[in-house]
């Protein structure tokens, strides 16, 4: 058993557990708090953990259990095969035994992390069901003082060792799963979209002529991506990706009334890949190709959007 416990309520401890553990279908591994001070070496006392669990920015790490890992703190950066999603507080990584995974806080910030790990018959069958997912990871739920009572609560748990130590700790992370869940579930209300998706629409506009960056947009709005999806696909339809190509189609028939660029140099101006990409992606969208667009208005001007990235 590995346990450390040190100043600013950090504290973590590494669990054994028996057949009849075991025969509770739930058992966790670990619990612990960190409070990770800016420019301090990441993972928190690297030295005190099992070396299973800890990794260097370079090659990752993959668990054979479950995590829930809670930022209520600072920032900082998550990456996996998936892409790369900025940490705010409030941020909840969800991580699946088999997945190469890679966060750590902002060196200028830190962060404060809470975190658990489990395993067994009722992890795999949440696993199943849909209730956990290996596609979405990182979810945004703000800082919620009901999920840091029951981290807490586990972490009393963990250090005071009553009987049945397993049981009390492994009946929590069904609560917190269904917090998360609610959480998940309520999309953002039309003031707070109204307010992201103008600030969106802000950030589009100020990098029309670049490519689209997932860290930089999510790190601008403070919201992780998953959530901005779902919220922006709520509202408009679109993922935010989408939305950002009809406003690259729009730009681009503003340019092409114009008259003083070629369709190329109109492709390139506006970060698409090549000439021949934009050239059959607007005539998808305007039902023209760029060369013929003479700003006529089509009527299914913005049919078949759902067929893009989903980024």
């Amino acid at each position: 058993m590995y346990e450390f416990s040190g100043e600013h309520g950090n504290y973590f401890r590494y669990l054994t557990f028996s057949e009849e553990d075991t025969a509770w279908q739930l058992c966790v591994s670990t619990v612990g708090r960190a409070a990770v001070a800016p420019g301090e070496p990441y993972p928190y006392k690297q030295a005190e953990h099992p070396s299973r669990y800890t990794y260097d920015w370079s090659t990752g790490r993959i668990l054979d259990e479950y995590q829930f890992v809670y930022i209520v703190e600072g920032s900082g950066l998550f990456h996996s095969f998936g892409g790369d999603v900025f940490l705010s507080p409030g941020s909840l990584i969800l991580l699946v035994p088999g997945e190469r995974h890679w966060y750590k806080p902002d060196a200028d910030t830190g962060w404060t992390e809470y975190w658990i790990g489990f395993t067994g018959k009722l992890a795999d069958s949440w696993l199943a069901s849909g209730f956990i997912s290996r596609k979405e990871t990182v979810f945004n739920y703000g800082v919620s003082k009901s999920l840091i009572a029951l981290f807490t609560q586990a972490i009393e748990y963990a250090k005071n060792n009553p009987p049945h130590t397993q049981q009390l700790i492994s009946s929590l992370v069904p609560q917190m799963l269904a917090i998360m869940l609610s959480k998940r579930k309520q999309p953002l209300s039309e003031a707070d979209f109204g307010s992201i998706l103008a600030k969106a629409i802000e950030i589009f506009e100020e990098h029309m002529f670049a490519r689209f960056d997932v860290e930089s947009l999510t790190k601008a709005l403070n919201i992780s991506y998953y959530s901005l999806r779902d919220s922006f696909k709520e509202h408009t339809g679109m993922s935010p990706y989408q939305y950002l190509l009809h406003m690259k189609i729009q730009k681009a028939k503003e340019l092409l009334v114009k008259g003083e660029m070629t369709v190329k140099e109109i492709s390139y101006k506006l970060a698409f890949d090549n000439p021949y990409y934009f050239s059959r992606l607007f005539k998808k969208k305007t039902g023209v190709s760029p060369s013929k667009w003479n700003g006529a208005r089509i009527s299914y001007d913005l049919d078949y959007w759902d067929d893009e990235k989903e980024w």
